[in-house]
């Protein structure tokens, strides 16, 4: 395909509006007419693909959307308890980053769980805090949206700083690093890989197995400034929350029956962490 979205390894220009496009932005290339076209002008519309397997489509449930942050909350409270019984410390005293860490991580999630069901109000399904058991991988998603564009896995993160992302290398060895301030978070990426195969998972024995995933992760009070609120690393998408409404938000080819029906499979093969 001549035409795909990456981070510009050059500083150019967009061919539609004029306006610059530097070195690591993530925009549109195409490869044939050697054209640059910013994400403000053609948004992050990925192209959908008709299903070819039949569907089963089992009939609408109730669906458990969840609570944001739950689990990550949950972790905080029992860690926290422990620290404070063990050490002898009163509830006013302070606590360790790696404790505290989880409160504000079940904060992100929180917020980025209430943006999300307001954006989303009778356009998508949102699924939230789902606990996840993929052979000997457990662990949960924060978000899911099951929208007309396709199926975004997203990790919610709270972080200071500005998000960046650096081409480092030369040539063929060359890799895109992700940095959040000062700090390089690539590791960040690499643990989208099994969240989205859980979802798969349970795609395939409905034959919605050709249904777009998206892994995503979504900072929630970063710095954005210097670039237009989104990226891609190693085909993980990083995004501000209102890009990712931006993006999520196309139209695609689910049609609202098989938007249910998903959901209803996806709510039961991966459970809320706490009911709503």
């Amino acid at each position: 395909m001549a035409l795909k979205i990456l981070n510009l390894r050059y500083d150019g220009t967009c061919v539609i509006c004029t306006a610059p496009t530097p070195a690591s932005t993530c925009a549109w290339w195409d490869s044939v007419r050697k054209e640059i076209t910013c994400t403000r002008c053609r948004p992050i519309d990925f192209e959908p693909v008709p299903a070819s397997a039949p569907q089963t489509l089992p009939p609408p449930q109730p669906v458990e959307v969840g609570v944001a942050g739950a689990s990550a909350a949950a972790t905080f409270e029992r860690r926290a308890a422990n620290h404070r019984r063990r050490n002898g410390l009163s509830n006013d005293e302070a606590l360790p980053q790696h404790i505290t860490s989880w409160d504000t991580g079940a904060g992100g999630e929180q917020q980025l769980g209430q943006f999300l069901d307001d954006a989303f109000t009778g356009t998508a399904v949102v699924l939230h805090d789902r606990k996840v058991v993929n052979g000997s991988k457990r662990g949960n998603i924060d978000h899911l949206i099951i929208a007309s564009s396709g199926i975004w896995v997203v990790d919610a993160k709270k972080y200071c700083g500005v998000v960046d992302v650096r081409n480092e290398g030369v040539w063929k060895w060359k890799t895109s690093d992700l940095y959040v301030g000062k700090r390089k978070k690539s590791d960040l990426v690499d643990g989208m890989g099994w969240q989205s195969a859980a979802v798969q998972s349970l795609l395939e024995p409905m034959g919605m197995g050709e249904v777009p995933i998206y892994p995503v992760l979504c900072f929630v009070e970063s710095d954005w400034s210097h670039r237009s609120n989104a990226a891609v690393v190693d085909g993980v998408l990083v995004l501000s929350p209102d890009k990712l409404h931006s993006v999520a938000s196309q139209p695609g080819w689910v049609q609202p029956g098989s938007m249910n029906a998903i959901a209803t499979q996806l709510s039961s093969g991966l459970p809320a962490a706490v009911p709503r």
